[in-house]
């Protein structure tokens, strides 16, 4: 019988924290083509950011979103 693990339990979060950064590397990411293009995205509105006419913090919470999707991504894929 297979205990069950704690989705909690530091250690598993640790190794999965780490290994989604370690995934976060373009090398890797060009890899999966989905996660490519996020990175890809995340890079041009950050540079829209500084260079846009238009009101920055839509293009500030793109970028962060873009962000979060790519680490919740990495992770998941990391602790499964």
């Amino acid at each position: 019988m297979l205990k069950s693990q704690s989705l909690f339990n530091s250690k598993i979060n640790y190794e999965a924290i780490k290994a989604a950064f370690v995934k976060l590397n373009p090398r890797r990411m060009v890899r999966n083509p989905v996660m490519f293009v996020t990175m890809v995205g995340a890079i041009i509105t950050t540079f829209e950011i500084f260079i846009s006419h238009e009101p920055r913090l839509f293009t500030i919470q793109i970028f962060h979103l873009a962000m979060v999707y790519s680490f919740v991504c990495q992770f998941c894929r990391s602790n499964g």
